[in-house]
C-alpha cells in the first residue's frame, strides 16, 4: 500500500478519534450546565434525549458511545430533576433495536462469535436459577441488559477506527469520573468507614471499591495510549489523565483497588520494558511505594472485621455451590443465605448463585477475552462472508500494530478490573462486560469475523474453561481457609 494512502488513512482515524473524544466531553459539560440550575433541566434533558435517540437510530454506533457516556456520567443521579429517567437503559434498547433494523434493511449478517454463546448461556442459567426462588423476572430484566450490551459491541465495533473510538470514549469518561470523585472528596461529600475518609461518586460508583476498580481499568487503557502515542502533546495529555486517575484511586482508600493498581502498573512495566528483569524490578518498586504510601487499611487486611467477614462469606459460597451445583441458590439469593451480606467476590457470587454451569459460561467469556485468535497470531483473516485475506489488507502495517496495542491495553484493563473483582461482588455490572467484549472484538474490527473452530479446538477450549472453573474455586477455597 502506498505510503500516502497509509498516511491519509491513519490521519483519518486520528480525526475520527478526536471527534469522538470531543463528543464524549459534551455529556459532562451538559450535566454541569443542568446542575448549575440556570436552565430548565427537564427541557434540556428532553432535547438531549431526542437528539441522542435520533443519532442512535441513524447510526447505532453513536448510540453505543452515548450509552458508555451515560453509564459513567449517570446524569439522572447527578441532577435531581432527571431522577428516575434511566437514560442509559433507554439508549441501550434503542441502539439494540436500531442495530437489528439496520442489519435487516442492509441484509448484513450478524457477527458470529463464541462470546455470543457464552453470554447467552450465562443469561439462560441466570434466569433458570431464579425460577425456583421466584425471581426469574428480575434476573431476565437485569441479565438481558448485559446480553444486549455484548451483542451490540460485537456487531458495531467492526473497524479499527470504531475500536479506537470506543477505547478513547472509555478512558475519557473514566477521567471524568476520576475528576468528579476528586471534586466530591474535597467538597466534603465522602464516606467515613473504619475511621478512614474515602471518596465516592454516584450510582454504581457510590461504593469506593467499585469506583477504584473502574478507574483502574481506565488507567490501563490510558497507559497503553500513552505508550503508543507519538506526538508530544498527546503524550502529555495521556500522562496527565493517568496522574488524575491514580490520584482518584488513592482517595478511595480501597484495598482491592490498590491491588488492582499494582497489577496494572506491574503488567504495564513488564510488558513494555525490553529488559524483563528491569520491568520486574520497576513493578516491585512501584508496588512497594504504593503499599507504603497507599491506603492505611492495607496493613490491617487480615485482622480487620470486614475483611474477616469477607472470608466467611466465601466459605458460605462454597457451601452453597456444593449443596446446589447445577443451579446454585438462585440469582440474587446469596444475601438471603449470608445474613444480608453479599459475597465480596465476583467469582464466588457467580458460582454460588448460578451454579457450576452458569459459572462455566461466565468464565468462558473471560477466557475468550484472553485467548489468542488466528488474526492475532498472523495466521490469516476472514471477512463476514468467510473470505480469506480480503479485509486483512485494510488493516495491515501500522494500523494492525496499533490495533494489536489497543488489544493488549484492553486485556490489561480487564486484568486490573478482575483483580479488584476478586474482592468485590461485580458479577452483573455492565463495565465488566464492556471490558470482556473489547479484546474479543479486536479481530472483528480487523475484518476477521468468522474464525471457524475445529471440533478439536472447541473441545480443547471447553476443557480449559472447565479446568479454570475448578482451579479458581480451589484457589478461593484455599485462600479463605488460610485467612478466616
Amino acid at each position: 500500500m502506498p505510503a500516502a494512502v497509509r498516511s491519509g488513512r491513519l490521519s483519518g482515524l486520528a480525526r475520527s478519534a478526536l471527534v469522538w473524544a470531543l463528543g464524549a466531553a459534551a455529556i459532562p459539560l451538559l450535566v454541569a450546565s443542568m446542575a448549575s440550575g440556570n436552565t430548565d433541566n427537564r427541557a434540556v434533558a428532553a432535547i438531549a434525549v431526542v437528539a441522542g435517540i435520533g443519532a442512535a437510530i441513524a447510526e447505532p454506533f453513536i448510540g453505543l458511545l452515548l450509552f458508555i457516556g451515560l453509564l459513567y456520567v449517570r446524569p439522572e443521579e447527578v441532577v435531581n430533576d432527571l431522577e428516575g429517567m434511566r437514560l442509559a437503559l433507554m439508549v441501550s434498547l434503542i441502539t439494540f433495536g436500531a442495530l437489528i433494523f439496520h442489519n435487516l434493511i442492509r441484509r448484513r449478517p450478524f457477527v458470529r462469535s463464541p462470546l455470543n454463546g457464552m453470554i447467552l448461556g450465562f443469561g439462560a442459567m441466570a434466569v433458570l436459577s431464579a425460577v425456583g426462588p421466584g425471581t426469574a423476572h428480575d434476573a431476565f430484566q437485569d441479565i438481558s441488559r448485559l446480553v444486549i450490551l455484548v451483542f451490540v459491541v460485537i456487531n458495531l465495533v467492526r473497524t479499527p477506527a470504531r475500536y479506537r473510538a470506543v477505547v478513547i470514549t472509555l478512558l475519557t469518561f473514566t477521567c471524568y469520573l476520576a475528576i468528579y470523585s476528586i471534586y466530591l472528596f474535597y467538597a466534603g461529600m465522602v464516606i467515613h468507614q473504619e475511621g478512614v475518609v474515602r471518596s465516592l461518586a454516584t450510582g454504581i460508583f457510590a461504593d469506593p471499591n467499585d469506583l477504584a476498580a473502574t478507574i483502574v481499568a481506565g488507567l490501563a487503557l490510558t497507559l497503553i495510549r500513552f505508550r503508543s502515542s507519538h506526538g508530544l502533546i498527546a503524550r502529555i495529555v495521556y500522562l496527565a489523565m493517568a496522574a488524575v486517575m491514580v490520584w482518584a484511586i488513592m482517595l478511595t482508600n480501597s484495598r482491592g483497588g490498590m491491588l488492582a493498581l499494582i497489577a496494572v502498573l506491574g503488567g504495564f512495566s513488564l510488558h513494555y520494558t525490553r529488559r524483563k528483569t528491569l520491568g520486574m524490578v520497576i513493578g516491585v518498586v512501584a508496588a512497594a511505594v504504593l503499599l507504603a504510601f497507599g491506603p492505611s487499611r492495607m496493613s490491617s487486611f487480615q485482622d480487620e472485621e470486614s475483611a474477616n467477614n469477607r472470608f466467611w462469606a466465601w466459605d458460605n459460597g462454597f457451601d452453597m455451590v456444593r449443596s446446589h451445583p447445577l443451579l446454585g441458590v438462585g440469582y440474587g439469593g446469596f444475601p438471603d443465605l449470608n445474613g444480608g451480606m453479599t459475597a465480596h467476590n465476583s467469582f464466588v457470587l457467580c458460582y454460588a448463585e448460578l451454579g457450576l454451569p452458569g459459572y462455566f459460561f461466565w468464565m468462558g467469556g473471560i477466557y475468550l477475552a484472553y485467548r489468542r485468535s488466528r488474526w492475532e497470531r498472523g495466521e490469516g483473516q476472514a471477512d463476514a462472508d468467510g473470505q480469506e485475506g480480503q479485509k486483512g489488507e485494510a488493516v495491515g502495517g501500522a494500523a494492525r500494530a496499533e490495533l494489536l496495542t489497543d488489544l493488549q491495553g484492553a486485556r490489561l484493563a480487564l486484568s486490573g478490573f478482575l483483580v479488584a473483582c476478586f474482592w468485590l461482588s461485580r458479577t452483573y455490572v455492565p463495565v465488566l462486560y464492556l471490558l470482556i467484549a473489547l479484546p474479543v472484538v479486536a479481530p472483528l474490527a480487523a475484518g476477521a469475523t468468522s474464525e471457524r473452530r475445529t471440533p478439536q479446538e472447541v473441545n480443547r477450549d471447553t476443557a480449559i474453561i472447565a479446568a479454570l472453573c475448578l482451579f479458581s474455586i480451589l484457589i478461593i477455597r484455599l485462600v479463605e481457609l488460610h485467612y478466616r
